[in-house]
């Protein structure tokens, strides 16, 4: 992302600057960029921010070392990614690191959710944050799969998918309904049946048993595959009598017509 020109020297952005009307503030206008930080904080805050202004904003933030807190960062990394400005939230943790600023995982998965708006565009970044934790020996929450999860679902990257499912299960952590409906369904959009009941049976054996959606995906993608045995089979879900009318539904839709059982 190409930041917008910033005001020199240690005057506010000029974005901001215009969009002072907004809040009233008294006393006379101080030139030290400290004194500013809260001021621009206080706008993230509230949301009163267009995409031009926040980019600026947060360059004069960067460019004079203001964001010393992981809550400071996670404000503005959460603002970008309303954006769809995911560029810029990885950039400045890239940023951070290489000031010698401490990252933590609230750091890094503020920066993840970043990465999986505008359709899950930055999945190859929050893979790499992933990574980077790893490496780093940081501690890794199921929140912060999830996202690269998700990001990595929207853009049919499933075997990234797979990789993150298992790195979750090797580092102790348990697959949610979030992870477990998204894990599926990546499968199911690239048609891979097999994989995508295998990773439900894996989950079902686990702690956490896969929702209405993980087992619809699974029906869906088998049924497409003309595997209508087991797609019956997986409309009648143990754990979730309340899903049966919902997973026969999907049944009968995937398999349409040409289904030779008759329910």
């Amino acid at each position: 992302m190409v930041y917008a020109r910033v005001c020199q020297n240690s005057r506010l952005p000029a974005a901001a600057q215009s969009a002072a009307p907004r809040r009233q503030y008294s006393g006379a206008p101080v030139h030290e960029p400290s004194a500013h930080k809260d001021r621009l904080l206080g706008w993230l805050k509230e949301g009163q921010y267009r995409s031009r202004e926040l980019t600026e904003i947060a360059t004069y933030l960067n460019k004079h070392g203001l964001l010393q807190t992981g809550k400071e960062y996670c404000l503005l990394a959460t603002a970008l990614g309303k954006k769809y400005m995911w560029r810029g939230a990885v950039k400045l943790l890239s940023t951070l690191r290489g000031n010698a600023v401490q990252t933590d995982a609230y750091m890094c998965s503020n920066a993840v959710a970043a990465c999986d708006t505008d359709g899950g565009a930055g999945w190859e970044h929050s893979v790499q944050i992933i990574m980077d934790m790893e490496i780093n020996a940081m501690r890794r929450y199921e929140q912060v799969y999830n996202g690269a999860i998700s990001a990595c679902r929207k853009q049919q990257k499933w075997l990234n998918v797979l990789h993150l499912v298992n790195a979750m299960w090797s580092s102790g952590l348990e697959t949610d309904a979030i992870a477990c409906s998204n894990s599926v369904r990546s499968c199911q959009g690239a048609l891979k049946w097999s994989i995508s009941m295998d990773l439900l049976q894996r989950m079902s054996q686990r702690t956490q048993q896969p929702d209405f959606i993980a087992y619809a995906s699974t029906i869906s993608a088998c049924g497409k595959a003309r595997k209508w045995m087991l797609a019956m089979m997986l409309s009648a879900p143990d754990a979730d009598l309340a899903a049966v009318p919902k997973c026969l539904f999907v049944f009968m839709t995937a398999c349409g017509n040409s289904c030779p059982v008759h329910l």
